[in-house]
């Protein structure tokens, strides 16, 4: 039998470890330029040594300390139980500064990583490619009052009491398009009356304007307005009961439904198009939100040899800019005695450098796989879609020297504003699909739009097949199956030939 043995073995192992810098600077590619605002915000409230110059500071501008009058109280503040040895140097501080006069501005380090920003006249934030970079977004935004002021108006007329509170709390459950989402037996227990009596007061509120309020379904929005206007006839509330059948196109089950010949079909389907499915879309007074590019990309023509060529830098608008308070860290320094003082002012020093240059590296890396990106896709840029080429991650991850990971969250969120439009940056990146002739491949994308075209300008007696559509596209040297058209027709929105045909019949 063996006896048992100890040994000591040394080992030699490489390892990767991921340390909370680390994984902030993997964290900061994903963010695009407005996150990263708020970002640097909170880490400025967290760091008396760092600073931030917002798109308006100058590059080159110093600010004067005044505008963040922190003294070692602040600092005292931070480190937590370190206070007392503070607050002694806190006078010496102050003292020193009222013998200074006016303090000079701090010398601050700032990061290179907005270098080769340009001042963009021509382009506004949001990417526009407009000389009236100045015009008002709420220019055209209409002065009229919202839904909810305009029905109050009306409520507060009809109704009294406690039909009045009622009222008033079932206008905050429409939604954008005017409809009622609320379960009248859940609001009729919180307000503590009848089921039947709050279905006498939504009855109520669908007789005010606009036609067709408070509805909580299509059909009941229709018939509102159809009532209204004297329409609503035995053959019409036929038509409205069976509407899944008048949006699936089946006319001929429908005309056995609802009782009439075509003709008269046609003209019941006529008097509701003159109805509005969303009654409240008038009212609404929020402007659409708008897209900010991380990425500004314009034409330019080489100098020296008269080609055209693109110009790549990063939206100087939303872009901020870290700064590190280097008078004020030694100022606060001189003033500490106290050990655990000076490490906590070390420590934010120092982690005050690291994120400034942990955003030069990210501005580094945006900007030099965006034009890794327009190098490969500059046909798209000059022809439009037909010009754009399969693209994948790993195709920029080995132009750039980077991992796919890391293209991947580089190209997240984050948009570029072009000659044709504003793009995310994934947006370049698609499959291939061979040729039929043995030439280069085309984009998925590319495939997807020429199907949107080739549908578009079908003729109403000649609907094309997805079998027809792949012939066609073949004749053009795309090599695609039919289970592939139909899955970019149907990513499209755009119904089968069998429904097409019965939609071409109406118009």
């Amino acid at each position: 039998m063996a006896t048992p043995q100890l040994r000591l073995d040394l080992r030699a192992q490489q390892q990767l470890v991921m340390t909370p810098a680390l994984q902030q600077a993997i964290s900061l590619l994903q963010l695009n330029n407005l996150e990263l605002s708020a970002l640097l915000a909170q880490e400025v409230e967290q760091n008396p040594l760092l600073d931030v110059a917002g798109p308006e500071d100058n590059a080159t501008e110093t600010r004067a300390e005044v505008e963040k009058p922190e003294t070692a109280r602040d600092v005292a503040d931070l480190v937590g139980d370190a206070p007392r040895s503070l607050s002694n140097n806190e006078a010496v501080l102050e003292q020193g500064e009222r013998d200074e006069g006016p303090r000079e501005s701090d010398n601050i380090v700032e990061s290179d990583y907005e270098s080769g920003i340009n001042d963009w006249a021509e382009v506004t934030a949001s990417g526009s490619f407009d000389a009236h970079g100045d015009s008002d977004i709420f220019d055209n935004t209409s002065a009229r009052g919202t839904l909810r002021d305009h029905l109050l108006t009306q409520i507060q007329v009809d109704f009294q009491g406690a039909d009045l509170a009622a009222a008033t709390l079932l206008c905050d459950y429409l939604d954008e398009a005017g409809y009622l989402r609320a379960d009248v037996i859940e609001m009729a227990d919180q307000l503590r009356v009848e089921p039947n009596d709050l279905l006498l007061i939504i009855g109520r509120l669908q007789k005010l304007d606009p036609p067709g309020i408070f509805a909580r379904n299509l059909a009941e929005c229709l018939e509102l307005q159809l009532a209204e206007r004297d329409m609503l006839s035995a053959p019409m509330a036929k038509l409205l009961a069976n509407l899944e059948l008048l949006g699936s196109h089946d006319f001929e089950k429908l005309q056995k439904k609802v009782g009439v010949d075509r003709e008269g079909l046609n003209e019941l389907i006529a008097q509701i198009r003159q109805c509005d499915p969303k009654p409240a879309a008038a009212f609404d007074h929020a402007p659409p939100a708008t897209l900010i590019p991380d990425i500004l990309l314009r034409a330019v023509r080489d100098a020296d040899t008269g080609m055209d060529d693109w110009e790549i830098e990063l939206n100087a608008e939303t872009l901020p800019r870290a700064l590190v308070r280097e008078k004020y860290f030694t100022r606060v320094m001189d003033g500490a005695r106290d050990d655990k003082t000076k490490k906590f002012l070390k420590e934010r020093h120092a982690a005050a450098h690291w994120l400034v240059r942990a955003l030069a590296s990210r501005a580094e890396t945006i900007l030099k796989v965006s034009k890794a990106i327009v190098k490969t896709q500059n046909d798209f840029f000059h022809q439009g879609i037909r010009g754009l080429k399969p693209l994948t991650l790993k195709d920029i991850a080995a132009e750039v020297g980077m991992h796919e990971s890391t293209i991947s969250r580089v190209t997240t969120g984050k948009y570029m504003a072009t000659p044709r439009g504003t793009f995310e940056l994934k947006y370049f990146f698609n499959a291939s699909l061979g040729s039929a002739h043995g030439g280069a491949d085309y984009a998925s994308e590319s495939v997807r739009q020429r199907i949107k075209q080739l549908i578009g300008a079908e003729k109403p007696d000649d609907i094309l097949s997805d079998d027809k559509l792949v012939l066609m596209l073949q004749s053009e040297g795309i090599e695609v199956a039919r289970r592939t058209v139909a899955k970019y027709r149907e990513a499209l929105g755009i119904p089968g030939s069998f429904q097409r045909k019965r939609m071409a019949k109406v118009k």
